[in-house]
C-alpha cells in the first residue's frame, strides 16, 4: 500500500492526554449526576410527586422523535453513544442546574433596581445564562471528545441533544405546574405548546453556538474567537426574541410563530440538510483519495460512500454476528475523510500525523474482523 501525500505535522505542542481526557470524563459524570439530584429536588418541592410523575412522562414524548431525527441527521458519522448521553445529561441536569443558581442573582437586582424581573429575566437573563452553561456542554465534549466536532452536522447534533435535554427538564416543571394550576386541560394546553408546537426551540437556539464552535475550530487567530462569540450570541438572540413573545399575548405569539419562527425554522433545517450534502461530499472525496492509494478496495470504497450500500452492508454484517465491526470500520473511515479534509484545507490539529496514523492502525483491525477477511 502507498501512503497519502505526507502530512504536515503542525505545531509540536503537547495536546491534552488520555489520563487527562479520562478525569475530564470522571469528573464531567459525576457532575451530571449531582446536578440531576439537585433539580430532581427542586422540581419535587416546586410541583410535588404527582404533577412530577406526570410532567416527567408527558415532557419524554417529544424526546424521542427529537432525538430520532438528530440520529437520521448524523447517518454518515453516528456520534459515540456515550458522548451524545453525556450532552443530553448536561442539557437536562448541569445546564438547568446552573440556570435555576445564577439566574436569580441577576433577576434580583433588576427587581431591586425598579425594573420588571419577569420581562427582564425572561428576555435577558435567561437567554444569557442558559446558552452559556449549554455552550459549556459543547466546550465539554470538545474536551473529552478525541474526535471533537468533525463538522456542522456535529455542531447541530451535539448542540440539538443538550437542547433537547435542557427543554426535557424545564418542560417537567412548566407540565407540572400547568398541571396543578389548571388540572388535565392546563396540562394538555401547555403539552401542546411546548411539546408539540415548539419542541425545537432549545435545539435551534443552541444550535448556533455549535455551528459557531464548528467554524471556529477550523480557523486560527482572532477569527476563531469571532465566530466562536457570534455563534454564541446568535443564540443568546433567538432565545431572548422567543422569550419575549412568550410573555406577550398569545396572539401575538402565534403571529410572530407564523410570519418569523416558522421561516426561521425552515431556514435551520436547509441548512442542516446541506451540511449533511457537503458531509457526503468530503466523505466520498476522502474515501476516493485513500482507495487511489490502496487503502481501500473499490467494493469497500462504495460501501462507504453510498447511505443504501452502507445499510446493506451492516444488515449483512449483523447476520454474521459482526454489525458493531462494521458499523466501527464505517465510523472510523469518515473520521479519516474528516481528518483528510482538514488536512487539505490547513486546519488539521496539531497531531495529525499521529491521529491519521492511529485511525489507519484502527481502520485495520476493524477490516480484519469483518465476514470474509483474511
Amino acid at each position: 500500500m502507498v501512503h497519502p501525500d505526507p502530512l504536515p505535522t503542525g505545531d509540536r505542542h503537547p495536546g491534552a492526554g488520555r489520563t487527562g481526557q479520562v478525569l475530564l470524563t470522571v469528573l464531567g459524570v459525576l457532575l451530571i449526576a449531582v446536578c440531576a439530584l439537585v433539580v430532581a429536588v427542586v422540581l419535587l418541592l416546586s410541583v410535588g410527586p404527582r404533577a412530577f410523575t406526570v410532567g416527567l412522562l408527558a415532557a419524554l414524548l417529544p424526546v424521542v422523535p427529537l432525538l430520532a431525527v438528530l440520529g437520521w441527521l448524523d447517518r454518515y458519522e453516528p456520534e459515540p453513544r456515550g458522548l451524545l448521553v453525556f450532552a443530553f445529561g448536561w442539557g437536562a441536569a448541569v445546564a438547568t442546574a446552573g440556570a435555576l443558581l445564577l439566574s436569580l442573582p441577576p433577576t434580583l437586582v433588576v427587581q431591586a433596581a425598579g425594573g420588571d424581573p419577569e420581562l427582564l429575566g425572561a428576555v435577558v437573563v435567561a437567554p444569557v445564562v442558559e446558552e452559556v452553561l449549554k455552550a459549556a456542554g459543547l466546550g465539554a465534549i470538545l474536551l473529552v471528545g478525541r474526535r471533537g466536532l468533525d463538522g456542522v452536522v456535529d455542531g447541530f447534533v451535539y448542540a440539538g441533544v443538550i437542547g433537547v435535554g435542557f427543554a426535557f427538564t424545564e418542560n417537567i416543571l412548566y407540565l407540572g405546574a400547568a398541571l396543578l394550576e389548571s388540572g388535565g386541560a392546563g396540562l394538555v394546553g401547555t403539552f401542546l405548546l411546548r411539546g408539540v408546537v415548539s419542541p425545537f426551540a432549545h435545539p435551534l437556539f443552541t444550535a448556533a453556538t455549535g455551528i459557531g464552535l464548528v467554524l471556529a475550530s477550523r480557523r486560527r487567530g482572532a477569527a476563531r474567537y469571532l465566530l466562536a462569540t457570534a455563534g454564541l450570541l446568535v443564540a443568546i438572540v433567538l432565545h431572548g426574541l422567543w422569550n419575549w413573545m412568550a410573555v406577550g399575548s398569545f396572539m401575538g405569539f402565534l403571529g410572530t410563530f407564523v410570519v418569523l419562527w416558522v421561516p426561521l425554522f425552515a431556514a435551520f433545517v436547509a441548512l442542516a440538510l446541506l451540511a449533511r450534502s457537503r458531509e457526503a461530499r468530503l466523505i466520498r472525496d476522502g474515501v476516493t483519495l485513500y482507495a487511489r492509494h490502496g487503502w481501500f478496495s473499490p467494493p469497500e470504497a462504495q460501501l462507504l460512500v453510498s447511505l443504501p450500500a452502507r445499510r446493506a452492508a451492516l444488515q449483512a454484517s449483523r447476520r454474521a454476528g459482526a454489525g458493531r465491526q462494521m458499523r466501527q470500520f464505517q465510523a472510523t473511515a469518515v473520521r479519516l475523510a474528516h481528518l483528510r479534509h482538514r488536512i487539505g484545507s490547513g486546519t488539521q490539529p496539531w497531531d495529525a500525523a499521529r491521529r491519521e496514523a492511529d485511525l489507519l492502525a484502527e481502520l485495520a483491525r476493524h477490516r480484519a474482523a469483518l465476514p470474509g477477511a483474511s
